[in-house]
């Protein structure tokens, strides 16, 4: 102080000296030391009064605090301190040996000049230092963690980083990443009609797995199966070839395709481990070239006498195209035409003489290679699996889609396309496309590192400070794994890379930004580092907490992904902020000291140093200087940055409206013209995968035994019929219409029936696939009377007892013209009387060819006679719902399940384990009989208004095998298993195989009825719920009367999915923005305690929202899907963190202290522009740093191979812009105009109404 009259004080050198406001005392000094002390103080500067105050601990070190003011009459010696000083200021005397925290100023290297000793005072001899510091208020002590972390800043760094590799590295080795490619399962809802579709789908897929498969014998052979689809799709000049993909020069291309594709030695080579009853499934395939171009097999030494083969062979070496009703014929009866033929080319259509038309094929390969045996260990199949596994998709991506997607021959690709699908087709092409835009992810951290380092000014910081917010996405990975008990993620998680970068840089620059800050409150890095946690934590939790509250509001959504991937971000964002927190800022510390001391002395730093700065502050920065500018512009045109806001935001709400369009369905993964999408379409034509061929499907049997004549039935073996046509009569192509003439011929049996009383006849109709119980007893009965001779029905009982059986197929071969004609066969057998015993026939076959061709008789060894001609009447038609207006193909399909147990409470988070979504039921029994009536009524039942246009019975079909089997039906318990098997290898229905049932040993565990209804199976929402009541109201009706061996039944349509999915999302989106609204509020009022910036927040989302649907309806012309709701959701949480941050640093306390006043201003006009100018001041820079780095990240985005990043890119990027711009524009503007100017009254006042005290803020 200058002035001073004394030459010393104890010792000290003569002469100016600053005032000491921190020192070291004598650890010996006593409390009588202090009077003398004080005394020597006062003579020496005599500009004052020094009053002790009472020794005491703080913060682990001895000090004394005294008061320097003016002379008073009464100074209390003892230690209390001077009333009415008029200022005050604090001394703290402390140890010599005690710790003081790394500083600015190296005491060793720099000595304070202004240093003595007191030993006359203190009575020893130590020295006290006297150390400047004009602005120190709080002194830290030694062992204060703020000390302790800026003296041992970068050893706190490096244990953090120690301890989040000890967390990551050993869990995500413990619990492997398995990646979720397929984007159905980001789709699976909780309502219950989804329930219900996806454990009916994993129960198809399933049931070769049931009880009497998974537990394998020991020593049984375990089985890897990859499947490759190829699919054909008819297109340009090719729609113009008479058959479409059934023209010759199409299969001749398909077959040199397929060809092509097997001769391949790496798939030889994969193929040949295959066991000999398999292999055939990879040598050739399920294609309908094979059986367009059978091998016709001739009986050994035959001459050319006869033109009928022994058998037919499906296996595409043969020279000739067979017509096409032929191939189909073939087809349906070796059970493979669903696997190769699209689901619009009906039964009817098939076997109707006239040849379809074809768009769509389908040929299907498999490789079914013997693992291992089922005694070996776990660990051993495992590895086996994961080696095939990579073999597979070894050979996919060298050989298989090489050749296809190079396609036909450059002369027939103007006429076909080709698609392809398979086992781990789309998780190898998403995986690929995902690894490809993890390069994208890259460019993006690139670009953030360069926008950090010119934010931070510094290399270090920019390279750590991203670093290490992305390591919160595997920490995250690791906890969500323990808590939700999965380690698959949905692709849609890397998203979590993109975003994490965008909001871990707003928390970085908002601590870097207060850092640099300190500089201006206080020079000690101890105090600064305290300093910037208090206001970095305050600041970045409003964000932290309202962005993780936005994501974790997902938990309210009816989308199971949805709801782990909300969790996931929510805890992301946490452990982000934490981490930041933990890292970042003592990162900032050595940042600090590698600036001003190099490397060897910020290693080497003694622990005096944290008490000293040598970094004087350089006053406002030309970026604050720019923010304050900005005020002055937008408090001058605040009213009309508000007109235009609000004016934009209606004109932006009135064309979002005019172009709102709203889709249902899965968004697309890749670009219109990939190979997924397209394959996806096409799938759509043909029978799902899971139903034509199952993980059970085997090798057909390609070989067809060929029998000679109509009158041969299946029960010798032969499952084909053929003769030499004699005769055409009429149009080949007109098929039989249910009426007409048949022509018939006759052959006796031989009289070796001697005195038998009754006697069997039978009658074969060529052309007729079925009759009515009507037509069998009346118009049969009767050909059989009227040409019976002295045959007749005695009693009723033989008529009611004619037995009804569905025969071969029957070809009739013009050899000569090559016209071919496919004929249904029909057998009827009765028994009638003999009224003479030793004269009468001992009974008939007859023939009736019903269609335009009959059968040659030249080589028959008996010659049958014509006899009169049958006459049918057309039958009376069941009634049925017979005005379908929607095409076939287009129908929506429901299926009603009987037997299978589907749970529906579902977890919050962990997804159901696919082996624990059904059961069977146990009281499931079809051998009752009255449980076999029950399903026969359900199909004959079903009303009128339930219209349904197709249905595929299984318990129709059996019940009609079992009468031509000769048993009563409802079949007795004892036979019901019998007879289910025997339809199930022999059955000639549409519904024969293992197809509609869960057959585990002999028993029927379940099964299910399809059927087809004249409804758009793409029908609006109104049209699939009001169907959806009526099939509710159908079935819940049923199972209420039905027996209680077949009750339990349930009805599942991809239509009911779609229109409950769509309601419950439109709901679930409503009440998720409700609460991230709620929430936003909340969090607002909590941090600032004001109703009216709560508000202005909330609003401010608001527009934000409103632009972003702007952008999304209108700039980009998009329709409303799931991808475009899920986005809203996720970033709304981003709309409301610029917003916040400028909202809470207006409602601070520092705006009043730290800003000027305006002259000639209004005190509450004052108030907002001093409180705006600070929130912009401190924050804007970090909101613009943050939404450079956000909107930087989302732009990569855009560039990515899956269109749901590319989509959710451009959205985060339009969502950003408009959140910067609201946060920095209209936002203050409003606060300037209406903002409040005591924010953290609103409470006190709302409590205390009128008689509330004044605030603190107005006072001060």
């Amino acid at each position: 102080v200058a002035g001073s009259r004394s030459p010393s004080i104890g010792g000290l050198a003569s002469g100016p000296m600053p005032l000491p406001q921190a020192g070291r005392l004598p650890t010996g000094l006593d409390q009588p030391s202090m009077p003398r002390l004080q005394a020597e103080c006062i003579d020496e500067m005599g500009t004052g009064e020094l009053s002790w105050l009472s020794p005491e601990r703080h913060l682990g070190d001895e000090h004394l605090v005294f008061e320097l003011g003016p002379p008073t009459p009464a100074a209390d010696m003892a230690g209390n301190s001077t009333p009415g000083a008029m200022w005050e200021e604090e001394m703290r005397c402390m140890p010599t040996d005690g710790a003081v925290a790394e500083g600015h100023m190296d005491m060793e290297a720099a000595p304070v000049q202004a240093a003595g000793t007191i030993a006359e005072a203190a009575g020893a001899k130590p020295e006290l230092q006297v150390v400047a510091n004009t602005t120190s208020s709080t002194g830290f002590g030694a062992c204060h963690p703020m000390r302790l972390l800026a003296n041992h800043a970068l050893k706190c760094f490096c244990i953090g980083v120690v301890l989040l590799n000890l967390a990551i590295i050993p869990g995500i080795a413990v619990m492997p990443v398995e990646l979720e490619t397929n984007f159905d399962s980001f789709l699976i809802t909780d309502v219950p009609s989804n329930l219900y579709l996806s454990a009916f789908e994993q129960a198809l897929a399933q049931r070769e797995q049931g009880p009497a498969r998974r537990l394998a014998a020991v020593g049984d052979t375990i089985y890897f199966t990859k499947d490759l689809v190829v699919m054909y799709e008819l297109q340009g000049q090719g729609n113009l070839l008479r058959g479409g993909l059934f023209h010759s020069k199409a299969i001749n291309a398909i077959r040199r395709f397929e060809r092509a594709l097997v001769g391949d030695p790496q798939w030889t080579a994969l193929c040949e481990r295959s066991e000999n009853t398999t292999r055939a499934l990879c040598e050739l395939g399920i294609s309908f070239t094979h059986y367009m171009m059978p091998t016709l097999r001739y009986s050994a030494g035959e001459t050319g006498t006869s033109v009928v083969p022994e058998a037919l062979v499906a296996d595409g070496n043969g020279f000739d195209l067979v017509s096409v009703s032929t191939a189909l014929m073939l087809a349906k009866t070796q059970g493979v035409d669903t696997v190769m033929l699209p689901g619009d080319l009906t039964a009817a259509e098939s076997e109707s003489v006239s040849d379809p038309t074809v768009s769509h094929l389908r040929s299907v390969f498999r490789f079914k290679v013997p693992c291992c045996s089922s005694s070996e260990s776990i660990l051993q199949r495992r590895l086996n699996n994961l080696y095939f596994t990579w073999e597979w998709q070894d050979l996919f991506r060298e050989t298989i889609r090489p050749h296809l997607q190079k396609g036909p021959p450059e002369d027939l690709r103007e006429i076909m396309n080709v698609f392809y699908d398979g086992t781990d087709v789309q998780a190898i092409e998403v995986t690929e496309a995902i690894y490809s835009d993890l390069l994208l992810a890259g460019l993006s951290l690139v670009y953030v590192f360069g926008y950090a380092a010119f934010h931070t000014r510094s290399l270090l910081l920019a390279l750590c400070g991203p670093i290490i917010a992305l390591s919160a996405v595997p920490l995250t990975f690791v906890i969500c794994s323990v808590c939700i008990g999965t380690t698959t993620i949905s692709f849609a998680n890397f998203l979590a890379l993109f975003l994490i970068v965008g909001f871990g840089a707003d928390v970085i620059f908002v601590y870097t930004d207060f850092w640099h800050q300190s500089k201006e409150v206080e020079t000690e890095l101890p105090e600064r580092l305290s300093w910037t946690y208090s206001m970095a934590v305050k600041s970045s939790c409003t964000t932290t907490g309202t962005t993780a509250l936005a994501f974790l509001a997902n938990l309210a959504s009816s989308i199971r992904a949805l709801r782990q991937f909300g969790f996931f971000m929510g805890v992301c964002v946490t452990l982000a902020w934490f981490l930041i927190g933990a890292m970042y800022a003592p990162l900032l510390v050595v940042d600090h000291n590698l600036r001003h001391f190099g490397c060897r002395r910020t290693f080497r730093r003694s622990r005096m140093d944290a008490s000293v700065s040598e970094v004087p502050y350089a006053g406002p920065t030309c970026k604050t200087k720019s923010l304050s500018t900005w005020t002055k512009v937008l408090s001058r045109c605040r009213w009309c940055m508000l007109l235009a806001t609000f004016a934009m935001a209606a004109a932006s709400i009135g064309a979002s409206v005019t172009s709102f369009a709203f889709v249902t369905g899965a968004p697309e993964l890749f670009a219109d013209d990939h190979n997924q999408v397209q394959s996806a379409r096409v799938k759509k034509f043909f029978t799902p995968s899971g139903m034509a061929f199952g993980h059970n499907f085997d090798e057909p049997e390609r070989t067809e035994k060929v029998c000679d004549g109509p009158r041969n039935s299946a029960d010798n073996g032969c499952t084909i019929n053929w003769c030499q046509a004699d005769a055409l009569r009429g149009d080949p192509a007109t098929s039989w219409t249910g009426a007409g003439t048949c022509t018939c011929f006759r052959t006796e049996n031989p009289f070796l029936c001697g005195s038998a009383d009754t006697v069997e006849v039978g009658v074969t109709l060529v052309g007729v696939d079925r009759l009515t119980a009507t037509q069998i007893q009346t118009e049969i009965g009767d050909h059989m009377v009227r040409n019976g001779g002295s045959l007749a029905f005695d009693d009723i009982n033989l008529r009611g007892s004619m037995r009804e059986k569905q025969l071969p197929v029957l070809f009739l071969q013009d050899w000569e013209t090559g016209i071919v004609v496919l004929q249904p066969t029909f057998r009827v057998d009765a028994k009638l009387t003999r009224s003479l015993r030793n004269s009468s026939s001992c009974g008939f076959e007859d023939v009736c060819y019903c269609g335009p061709a009959t059968c040659s008789t030249a080589n028959d060894e008996i010659l049958p006679l014509p006899v009169r001609d049958l006459q049918l009447t057309a039958a009376r038609r069941l009634e049925m719902f017979n005005y379908a207006q929607v095409p076939d193909g287009k129908r929506a399909n429901v299926r009603v399940a009987f037997g299978l147990h589907v749970p529906t409470a579902t977890a919050l988070l962990s997804g159901e384990d696919p082996k624990n979504a059904w059961s069977f039921l146990e009281d499931f029994d079809l051998r009752q009989p009255w449980a076999q009536r029950s399903l026969v009524d359900f199909c004959a039942e079903l009303p009128l208004e339930m219209r349904v246009t197709s249905k595929f019975c299984w318990m129709d079909d059996v019940r009609t095998h079992a009468r031509t089997s000769g048993f009563y039906f409802p079949l007795r318990p004892g036979d019901f298993n019998h007879v289910a098997g025997l339809y199930t290898r022999y059955g000639g229905g549409s519904t024969r195989g293992t197809r509609y049932i869960w057959l585990v040993g002999e028993d029927i565990k379940a099964v299910f009825v399809s059927l087809y209804i004249d409804v758009y199976d793409s029908a609006g929402v109104g049209t699939g719920l009001a169907e959806m009541e009526l099939w509710d109201k159908y079935v819940r009706g049923w199972n209420a009367k039905a027996f209680s061996t077949a009750a339990g039944a349930f009805h599942v349509s991809e239509l009911w999915v779609r229109s409950e999915s769509q309601g419950a999302l439109i709901m679930s989106t409503s009440s998720t923005l409700m609460i991230l609204f709620i929430l936003a509020f909340a969090a607002m009022f909590f941090f600032t305690r004001s109703c009216l910036l709560s508000l202005f927040v909330v609003l401010s989302t608001a527009l934000v929202v409103v632009f972003l649907v702007f952008y999304v309806a209108v700039i980009a012309r998009l329709p409303f899907g799931l991808i475009e709701v899920v986005a809203i959701i996720y970033f709304i949480g981003y709309a409301l963190d610029y917003s916040l941050h400028i909202a809470y640093k207006y409602s601070g306390r520092d705006a009043l202290t730290r800003e000027a006043s305006t002259v000639g201003m209004a005190a509450a006009a004052d108030v907002r522009l001093r409180r705006t100018r600070y929130a912009l001041k401190s924050m804007g820079g970090a909101v613009v740093g943050s939404a450079m780095t956000t909107g930087g990240s989302a732009f990569f985005l855009i560039f990515c191979n899956l269109v749901l990043f590319q989509r959710l890119g451009a959205m985060c990027l339009a969502v950003t812009l408009a959140s910067v711009i609201v946060a920095l524009g209209p936002l203050p503007a409003l606060l300037l105009t209406f903002g409040p100017v005591e924010p953290a009254c609103c409470l006190l006042r709302w409590c205390c109404g009128p008689r509330a005290p004044p605030c603190r803020d107005m006072k001060e």
